[in-house]
This record gives C-alpha cells, sequence and structure tokens, in this order.
C-alpha cells in the first residue's frame, strides 16, 4: 500500500486525487496527535478523544527522536509523500486550506502548510507559542521534515519562493540571541542551523561541512561551529565551506575535446535549437522568481568550486554570470519553444498540432511542474561560464534523441503538445528498465526499497537529471582522478 502511495504522490494529479480522499489530511494529522499528545492515530477513535475537552494533567512530553516508537512510523509516511516536487507543488497549491492564522491548543493541521504555519512560521506572539504542548520537540520535527524535502533542490527553491524560508528561519536565529551577544543552545537552534547549512551551502561531501544535529560533549566546546544568523559570506560561510581553488577544470577541459570529436555525428529524429535570436525575442522570454533563486544557486556553487572566475566566491548580487546564465536560460528556453512550433508544422515528432497558447505561460507551467532547468545550469559551470560553447553543446544535443533521457527540460517540451503535464513519460519509461534491472542485477538492493515501501524509482539517483546528485558525482571524480 505505501508503495502505491509513493507513486500517486509522485504527480500532481495523483497528490489532488489523494487530497481529495483525504489521505494526505490523515498523514499529517497523525504525525501532529504522534508529536503533541503521543499516540498514533489508527482508528476513527482516536479523533472523537482529541475532541472531548481535558481536564487532567498537561499531556506527556514524547522524544521526536527518529527512532522514537511512537513518531518515527508517521513522521516517515509524511516523508515519504513530500519526496517528489510535483507533488508537493500541488501540496503548497491547496486552495481548500483553512485561512486563519490563529490557532488553540486544539487545533490540528490537515494541509502542509498548516502545518508549518503552526509549527514554523509562528507569529512573534506569546500566547501563539503557548498553543504547543511539546514546543521545542514539535519545532524539532518540523525542521526534520523540511530538512527532508530540501534535499530536493526544486522544492527548495518552491519554498523559498512561497514562504521566504531562509529569512525566516534566520530572523528565528537572530532571536535566539541574547541581549550579552550570546546564543541559547537548544535542539530547535541546532536544527535550525543545520537547516540553513544545508540551503546555502550545496556540493558534494568533500565540498561542504554540514554541522551536526546533536551537541559533542566529549569536545571542551560542545558545538563548535558558529550560528547563523545573517546572509553568508566569505567569511561566516568558511567553517562549512571545504572548497579551494579547483584543478577539475582540466579534467572538464578534456571532456570538451572528447566532445569536439563526436559533434560531428548525425542524428535528425529531433528538431535541433534555432540558431538566430535577436535582442528583442531574447528580452521577450520572462524568468520566474523559481529561475532567478536557482540561478543565484548555481552561480554560487560555481564560483566556489572556482569554475566560475569571481573575486568574491559568494557574492552572487555582483557577478556577471548571473546575467549571462540568464540569457543563457532563456535564449534555451525560446530555442525548445520554437522546436515545439516547428515540430507542429512538421507533424512528424509531437503528433497533431493543438491551439497555440501563450509561450509564458506554458514556461510557466512546466517550470511549475517540473522545476528549474538544472541541466542547462551543469552545462554552464561545466563550460566555465562560456555561453558560447553551452549554446553549441545544448542547440546539438537536443536534436539528440537520447537527450530526453538526461535532459528532463528537453522532453518535457517535446510532450507539451502531444500530452499531459503531469508525466514525463521518458522519465517513466527510462525509471522501469532501471527498475528491471535492478532487480536483476542487484535483488538485495531491490528488496531492501520493497520494504520500506518506495520504489527505486523514486529515488533522486534514478528520477532524471539532479544537479545535486551530479554535484556528488564531479565531486567524487574529481577526488579519483
Amino acid at each position: 500500500m505505501g508503495r502505491i502511495l509513493t507513486n500517486l504522490t509522485s504527480t500532481q494529479d495523483g497528490m489532488q486525487a489523494l487530497m481529495m480522499v483525504g489521505i494526505i489530511k490523515s498523514l499529517i494529522s497523525d504525525v501532529w496527535r504522534a508529536v503533541e499528545t503521543g499516540e498514533a492515530s489508527h482508528s476513527s477513535a482516536t479523533h472523537l478523544k482529541w475532541d472531548i475537552p481535558s481536564c487532567g494533567s498537561r499531556v506527556p512530553t514524547w522524544s521526536t527522536d527518529p527512532i522514537d516508537r511512537i513518531a518515527y512510523k508517521p513522521f516517515v509516511r509524511l516523508v515519504r509523500a513530500t519526496c517528489s516536487y510535483a507533488g508537493v507543488d500541488a501540496l503548497l497549491n491547496d486552495a481548500s486550506e483553512n485561512q486563519s492564522t490563529t490557532y488553540g491548543r486544539r487545533f490540528t493541521p490537515t494541509s502542509l502548510k498548516e502545518f508549518f504555519q503552526r509549527t514554523l512560521f509562528i507569529p512573534n506572539d506569546k500566547n501563539q507559542s503557548q498553543s504547543l504542548y511539546n514546543f521545542e520537540e514539535t519545532i524539532v520535527l518540523a525542521l526534520r521534515l523540511l530538512s527532508c524535502m530540501v534535499s530536493d533542490l526544486n522544492v527548495m527553491l518552491a519554498l523559498e519562493c512561497r514562504f521566504r524560508l531562509i529569512d525566516r528561519l534566520l530572523k528565528e536565529q537572530r532571536d535566539a540571541v541574547t541581549s550579552n551577544e550570546s546564543v541559547h543552545l537548544d535542539a530547535v537552534t541546532i536544527e535550525r542551523n543545520y537547516l540553513l547549512v544545508k540551503c546555502n551551502v550545496i556540493g558534494g561531501p568533500d565540498e561542504r561541512r554540514i554541522p551536526p544535529r546533536s551537541l559533542c560533549e566529549h569536545l571542551s566546546n560542545p558545538y563548535p561551529y558558529p550560528i547563523i544568523t545573517n546572509e553568508l559570506d566569505e567569511e561566516t560561510a568558511a567553517p562549512f565551506d571545504r572548497l579551494t581553488d579547483s584543478d577539475f577544470g582540466d579534467f572538464l577541459e578534456n571532456l570538451s575535446k572528447c566532445y569536439k570529436l563526436l559533434r560531428d555525428e548525425k542524428t535528425c529524429n529531433l528538431q535541433s535549437l534555432p540558431e538566430c535570436l535577436t535582442p528583442e525575442t531574447l528580452n521577450s522570454v520572462e524568468l520566474i522568481e523559481q529561475d532567478v533563486l536557482g540561478i543565484k544557486l548555481t552561480v554560487r556553487y560555481g564560483q566556489r568550486l572556482g569554475m566560475l572566475k569571481h573575486g568574491k566566491p559568494w557574492d552572487v548580487e555582483n557577478s556577471p554570470h548571473v546575467t549571462t546564465l540568464s540569457n543563457l536560460l532563456k535564449q534555451v528556453q525560446w530555442g525548445l519553444q520554437q522546436g515545439i512550433s516547428k515540430a507542429n508544422v512538421n507533424r512528424d515528432v509531437v503528433g497533431p498540432s493543438s491551439k497555440s497558447a501563450d509561450p509564458k505561460r506554458g514556461h510557466k507551467a512546466l517550470c511549475c511542474r517540473f522545476g528549474f532547468d538544472w541541466f542547462t545550469a551543469t552545462i554552464f559551470i561545466g563550460f566555465r561560464g562560456d555561453s558560447g560553447r553551452c549554446w553549441e553543446f545544448l542547440s546539438q544535443f537536443a536534436s539528440d534523441p537520447r537527450s530526453v533521457y538526461l535532459w528532463p527540460v528537453r522532453g518535457q517540451y517535446l510532450m507539451t503538445e502531444s500530452s499531459d503535464l503531469c508525466v514525463d513519460l521518458f522519465r517513466l519509461r527510462s525509471c522501469q528498465f532501471l527498475e528491471h534491472l535492478l532487480a536483476l542485477e542487484c535483488p538485495n538492493v531491490y528488496n531492501a526499497f520493497l520494504m520500506v515501501e518506495l520504489p527505486p524509482s523514486q529515488e533522486e539517483s534514478i528520477r532524471g537529471f539532479d544537479i545535486q546528485r551530479h554535484i556528488a558525482y564531479m565531486d567524487d571524480m574529481h577526488s579519483r582522478y
């Protein structure tokens, strides 16, 4: 059953169906009751008991440790339901939720936004903070859920656009600073610091240092990491940044030479991207807020890696690479849209042409469902910010039929006029093949996925091209070669 639910939550339509029948509401309510009252819901009797006024002592405090027997299973079920960007986007756009911002002790959140507003985004009001039975334990569990969700960078960008997540977390960290400039270290502050580093410093295990989630009692300093209270710069990020001047560019230069040897191979099954683009056409393409945040995240990582030359690695506001990458993304989006129009005229790839749609609206719908174009961003880093070489590669690579498997946005634009946007059939077919291979070649690993009720196709390493997994791969290649 859990495997089926996980597959359904991987699409926007599947998530909306689960919300309509009340399954998502039940998952969120179970997590809330597990951490607030110390008991998981197994029947409707629990709901009746929750609505009865209590006259006894205070609800007992329960641990929210990941191995806690009460909170563990409801927490894992909710993590499975929020492991997909398309599903999270449907949860964040739920229009049937409660719009009130005042909650009592007996209020049980039934949507993801209500859960975060009830825990992480509490107004600076004493009555609101006292409305939680287990204030610290509940917020720690919400922060751990958020830590799992932001592992998908598209989800992190969506949460940042919707809630201004990093600014809210920084404000809470500043509120934890006492009058004598010292910080009160508790479970919430440490977990919040962990989440801030994870959101701001991306990279592989040898490129960043994420602080622990607990105090180091065997050291003279129980927490030898600074508490982040403001936006990271080169000085404050030094304890968490392991990157130095990298020579990984030499390895990428060798790859570019291999590309030059293979670029004469002709494949004509798909349309290549158009070559001509006037400044007026470029200015007509608009990037949404999610694209802007993804560009800044990519440029900051490239500058830290040393692939994008800039005097201050953490300075993206004054970096010329932001404008260069923005223009490249506009160029790619325009080229893919033109490819759709040309394919509709020829009727040889996409099929019968449909009614013309607004390109801006089409791009916004694609981005909301599938996220930022991480493949183009990674190619931009690989070519050291040379937009000309990036465009040369991408325009030719788009004509290769295999590009739809490595470049998700290419496949999504190709399917825009022929099928529903809710499912990427190219990724779905490739994931099915990979699951069959995993079952044949690594049956123990495949059975482990079955035991946790998580299909292997939902794992980020299999689900298309994700920059964070590619970053870890680049980091591993650098250490090997």
